[in-house]
């Protein structure tokens, strides 16, 4: 039995459900105080649903909030994989603050902006969405 097969029958046991070998994803440029982050979302088989996030740059090589971010998203991709975890109840327990650029409320920390991320539509959906097009699951567009 190979690491892989154990890690995703370790997975199974806990009741998550594991994101499949080869998936649809999304890289986005974040913007959090000031600072360019890059995350990748990984989506199901339908083009649609969410089921991993990763952190791909933007903090200095080492630090901190490399290691903070990075390891948001390891905890993020495990609740995405349990069966029936409600986004909304998890963003509503989460803090906002007015963003002083707009006078809107937004996330009150990184996590609450990597959540809302996590939710936010594939760029492929809103690109059939403006063009009054369904979305082909084939091409994701």
């Amino acid at each position: 039995m190979t690491a892989a097969t154990q890690a995703t029958d370790r997975a199974t046991d806990l009741g998550r459900h594991p994101p499949p070998d080869r998936r649809p994803c999304e890289t986005r440029k974040l913007h959090w105080q000031g600072q360019s982050v890059f995350i990748t979302v990984g989506y199901r088989e339908d083009f649609r649903t969410p089921c991993e996030i990763f952190y791909d740059a933007g903090y200095k090589s080492g630090s901190d909030m490399e290691a903070m971010i990075s390891d948001i998203c390891i905890l993020l991709s495990i609740w995405l994989q349990v069966p029936n975890n409600s986004p909304d109840e998890l963003k509503k327990s989460l803090s906002e603050n007015i963003t002083h650029a707009t006078g809107e409320f937004g996330p009150g920390s990184i996590f609450g902006l990597l959540l809302h991320e996590i939710f936010d539509p594939p760029h492929w959906l809103k690109k059939a969405e403006v063009q009054g097009k369904p979305k082909n699951a084939e091409s994701g567009v």
